[in-house]
């Protein structure tokens, strides 16, 4: 057999072909991720052909497909964000035999994630907010009833999502004091 033909063309499948056989890929190879305190879910599928991963990336459009650190040559397809193992889950559940109980366990928390989800971003903002207008760490953690760590957190990572050094931050903090 071919290398190519190994591999679905992702837009020749069909909801109704597709995610059955998806559903027994994932009974095969794959599981569901409750993490923690259950704020934490994600779809896993592991296997050794990352090019049949991205097909199913493609197909599904969802997920990022990566090396497992320490099996490089194994691969996994991994789906975090919420509404995207929201509806991936909801279109496996029917086909699901193994991981059935695991799946509606997920479904069921899922509506008390995206209200943590959105309780964290309501506090992220409220940093970033305050952490504009010159307060200081401890003042913000106390404000917000959080804990410095937690600040310094949300900061640095909008400073490296958005290119900001500390430099940068203190040196327009300097030149805007009265």
């Amino acid at each position: 057999m071919s290398r190519e033909s190994s591999h679905f063309a992702a837009d020749q499948w069909t909801d109704e072909t597709f995610f059955p056989w998806l559903a027994g890929m994932f009974e095969r190879g794959g599981h569901i991720r409750l993490k923690g305190d259950g704020r934490r879910i994600a779809l896993v599928l592991s296997m050794r052909d990352a090019a049949l991963l991205a097909d199913i990336q493609q197909r599904v459009g969802a997920g990022t497909v990566s090396s497992k650190p320490n099996q490089p040559s194994t691969f996994v397809w991994k789906v975090i964000r919420l509404k995207d193992v929201e509806r991936v889950l909801g279109s496996l559940l029917p086909f699901l035999t193994v991981t059935r109980e695991v799946a509606y366990e997920a479904m069921d928390r899922l509506p008390q994630w995206r209200n943590a989800d959105a309780e964290r971003g309501r506090r992220n903002r409220g940093i970033l907010a305050l952490s504009e207008l010159g307060h200081t760490a401890p003042d913000i953690a106390t404000r917000l009833g959080t804990t410095q760590a937690i600040v310094n957190n949300v900061r640095n990572r909008w400073r490296r999502a958005h290119g900001v050094t500390v430099h940068r931050v203190r040196r327009r903090q300097e030149r805007d004091a009265p």
